[in-house]
């Protein structure tokens, strides 16, 4: 038998439409001309099987997470124009939208030679009998418009402004930059890159002393101390502009507003214009404005990291949330420990974590070297964004577990399983050599990173975790283990973190489950952001990012063929918008609420299109609220100027 081409073998599933309906229909044709004698279907994708799921028509084989391996019932050859038809029913959970079955997939033929398989998306059943291609999934209009007055073109809009704006009336403009401040020739070339990738505009915005151009932008380091660190003021008059900070973050916001405009201008000048008067000052509503990327079930390059990042600067976002491991894979080496480089970054057929999420038989992850580490530090330096890295402890550990087995108790039996469907994901705290490990995670996470703070995870740690651990249950019944078990790992490395100068950043749960200090904790708030005011009466800063609203891997509506997750509901651009940090909370407590979070989940970004679909151009909505005071939000104007901005990730590029 010979290996075949990715379109010979084609996988089409069918959900017969019954909301309590847990079961899904499978066939498998092969569309080419040769014969492929099945050993084994391999498939991963939206579900997963659990032990009680039943399988008709098929054998099965292994089931990990959604990772499911099946074998025909008996020896089976499948010729040109045959199908395999088998079915499963009983699964974890019933499908919502076409997402929810399998993504991809291939076959183990007899030979032992791995043949891929074209996945059509899950149907229902008035789609069954239509075989189409595999076609790019719909992605939501964000590029709504409005009639009326000309504005400017800014995402987020500023705080203040009493600007009157005029369609261009001059090639460009270009500013011609006349200032005393160290630096500045630097950030202005910066801001311009950013402005020749986001904005898809000819020529630049600013220009050096002593080039020619229609106005000039003088920059002054201004005394006010109401602009803060991260404010400016930009004043406009006929022949200059004007732009005052306090520093090189409010000097780079206040080059990225005034950039912002010209493309704007430049592109629709109909739509869009110039300022020609007045003043815009501009300070952001919080502090922490926060992107988290879930770079361990989706592996990206540091390319498209640092793409990401310089998106998040000319949105003047100003944290990078860097989710460095989970169940699926491992991003970030740790000294000691070299099988988490060689094993637990690795997903693939054959491998000892098999393809999840939407990856193939081939070899898939990665870790981020320590040249990557410091090329991104650098640059995230440069545009403003710091680094905040995360290890998640004590669950989320399946891809550790597997390439450390020896951190696994002997006598174990497991008893649970995550909702993810993992069996047995979580470190054990009562053996020393899971101390040892994490301790060793964390110093090199201290070593690599210099931010002020460190995420340790924390969450999805249920009160069955170690059940089934002799260890943990001798503890318990001897008293020895008070409170939570997880607080045995929580506490030394936030005890660590602490003694190394820097802050513990957790997700809500472990604030539950720990006693952690709340003056240098600070609780990342996902799943009740309307009771996140009590941990505000504990002493803990909060971030809120709740799953509801500013979880970018959401889907955007019920519609069948839209991609993204369903658990928090859906999230169309308008709730993103509409969220209201802090509603509700005592006037005493809001000192407390330091930022907001939007999160980037990797389980539906095996396709970097599902990315594009999902984050933009939501991620727009959330940058403007994390920036203006909720007395300026306006949906409507937010409408007509987000035309502007990019829709993909995959073009942007990034430049050192």
């Amino acid at each position: 038998m010979t290996n075949q081409a990715s379109s010979d073998l084609r996988l089409v599933s069918v959900w017969h439409g019954d909301d309590t309906d847990r079961s899904l229909h499978f066939s498998l044709y092969n569309t080419g001309p040769v014969p492929v004698a099945l050993s084994t279907l391999h498939m991963n994708g939206g579900f997963w099987l659990p032990p009680a799921a039943m399988v008709r028509g098929a054998r099965r084989e292994y089931a990990l997470s959604n990772y499911t391996v099946l074998a025909p019932e008996s020896a089976m050859i499948l010729g040109p124009d045959e199908v395999w038809t088998f079915s499963i029913a009983d699964l974890n959970a019933r499908p919502f939208r076409s997402g929810d079955g399998p993504l991809a997939a291939y076959v183990v033929a007899d030979d032992g030679a791995t043949h891929p398989v074209a996945v059509q998306p899950l149907a229902r059943s008035l789609d069954v009998g239509r075989l189409d291609a595999v076609a790019p999934r719909r992605r939501p209009d964000g590029k709504v418009t409005r009639d009326g007055a000309q504005t400017i073109a800014v995402i987020p809009f500023p705080n203040l402004t009493t600007v009157s704006v005029a369609p261009l009336s001059e090639p460009g403009p270009v500013f011609v930059l006349q200032t005393e401040v160290p630096g500045m020739d630097a950030l202005a070339i910066r801001v311009d890159d950013m402005a020749a990738r986001f904005g898809h505009t000819e020529g630049p915005v600013f220009a050096p002393p002593g080039d020619t151009a229609s106005r000039n932008l003088v920059v002054r380091k201004g005394a006010d101390p109401r602009l803060g660190k991260e404010g400016y003021r930009l004043t406009f008059a006929a022949d200059n502009v004007i732009l005052d900070a306090c520093g090189p973050d409010g000097f780079r916001h206040g080059l990225i507003t005034l950039a912002q405009t010209v493309i704007g201008a430049r592109l629709d000048g109909l739509r869009y214009g110039l300022p020609v008067g007045g003043t815009i000052t501009d300070v952001p509503r919080f502090g922490w404005r926060g992107l988290h990327l879930d770079v361990a079930r989706t592996f990206y390059t540091v390319d498209e990291i640092m793409a990401l990042a310089d998106l998040a600067a000319w949105l003047k976002l100003n944290v990078l949330h860097l989710h460095l491991n989970d169940d699926e894979g491992w991003r970030i080496g740790v000294d000691g420990y070299p099988e988490i480089a060689a094993v637990a970054a690795w997903r693939g057929h054959d491998l000892p974590i098999p393809p999840l999420l939407g990856s193939g038989a081939a070899p898939y992850g990665g870790v981020y070297d320590d040249h990557d580490i410091d090329r991104l530090h650098a640059y995230c330096t440069i545009i403003g964004i710091t680094i905040l890295p995360e290890i998640d402890i004590p669950g989320h550990g399946h891809a550790a577990l597997t390439a450390l087995p020896r951190l696994r108790e002997p006598d174990d039996t497991g008893g649970y399983t995550s909702i993810q469907g993992f069996e047995a994901n979580a470190l054990n705290p009562m053996l020393p050599q899971t101390l040892e490990f994490v301790t060793a995670a964390f110093k090199t996470l201290l070593d690599r990173f210099p931010g002020r703070a460190v995420h340790i995870g924390g969450d999805e740690v249920g009160p069955a975790t170690w059940s089934g651990s002799p260890l943990a249950r001798a503890a318990i019944a001897s008293g020895h283990a008070t409170g939570s078990l997880q607080a045995r790992l929580i506490e030394p490395v936030h005890d660590m973190l602490r003694l190394n100068g820097r802050r513990t950043v957790v997700w809500e749960d472990a604030v539950h489950n720990a006693h952690l200090d709340p003056k240098d904790t600070i609780a990342l708030v996902w799943q009740h952001p309307d009771q996140a005011h009590e941990l505000a009466a504990r002493g803990f800063d909060v971030v809120l990012t709740p799953g509801n609203a500013y979880y970018l891997d959401m889907a955007h509506s019920n519609d069948w063929n839209s991609t993204g997750g369903h658990w928090a509901g859906t999230v169309p651009l308008e709730k993103t918008y509409s969220f209201e940090p802090g509603h509700g909370w005592p006037a005493d407590r809001l000192p407390h609420l330091i930022g907001v979070h939007a999160c980037i989940w990797g389980e539906y970004m095996h396709d970097r299109r599902n990315f594009d679909d999902l984050v933009f151009p939501r991620i727009y909505a959330f940058a403007e609220r994390a920036w203006i005071e909720p007395a300026n939000r306006d949906y409507d104007g937010f409408l007509s100027r987000v035309f502007v901005f990019p829709t993909t990730l995959r073009t942007l590029g990034c430049a050192d």
